[in-house]
């Protein structure tokens, strides 16, 4: 006979698991929410800024610290990938990497300018919004100087995030 203790126990860890997952794991905004170049000026604001456009995907920094401050981020996308990424006014501490198809990470020291970075996405044939398949979906975090930050915007507004990291429904 099972232990009514043991059980309890379990279903304890299971629901403390399952709050940890909704509390860290931010509900998708729609995709469509990105759209649109903000107009935001180099050096006039500091923030990190997420938009799409066509088919681009952009993510850029720009700060009022002449002597620079540092943004550390990771793009992940789920039923997707990650096609052809390039910088954007990369100086010699500035940099990305894709340590896989779906992953992007990026470091960029920025001053009164503004760094990013640039990429498509390549659907997941296999990824629908049907069935037993997750959505796909796209979460960026940033930080800057280390620290989580709340200066993450997106779109043509741009909007503040309400988290961070923040994900977006591909499919809508």
């Amino acid at each position: 006979m099972k232990s009514p203790l043991k059980w309890t126990a379990l279903a304890g860890v299971v629901l403390i698991a399952a709050i940890a997952t909704a509390v860290t794991t931010p509900a998708p905004l729609p995709w469509s929410a990105t759209a649109g170049k903000p107009k935001v000026e180099p050096g006039s604001t500091t923030g990190c800024f997420l938009w799409s456009d066509k088919d681009t995907v952009t993510v850029m920094t720009t700060t009022q610290s002449k002597k620079g401050l540092r943004w550390n981020g990771r793009i992940e996308v789920r039923g997707a990938t990650i096609v052809a990424p390039r910088g954007m006014k990369d100086e010699k501490r500035d940099g990305f990497s894709q340590p896989k198809p779906n992953v992007l990470e990026f470091s960029f020291d920025t001053h009164t300018n503004v760094d990013g970075v640039k990429f498509g996405l390549k659907p997941d044939p296999k990824a629908t919004p049907s069935g037993d398949t997750p959505k796909p979906v796209l979460c960026a975090g940033v930080k800057l100087e280390g620290n989580v930050t709340p200066k993450l915007y997106y779109g043509a507004k741009p909007t503040a995030a309400p988290s961070n990291p923040v994900a977006f429904d591909l499919t809508r």
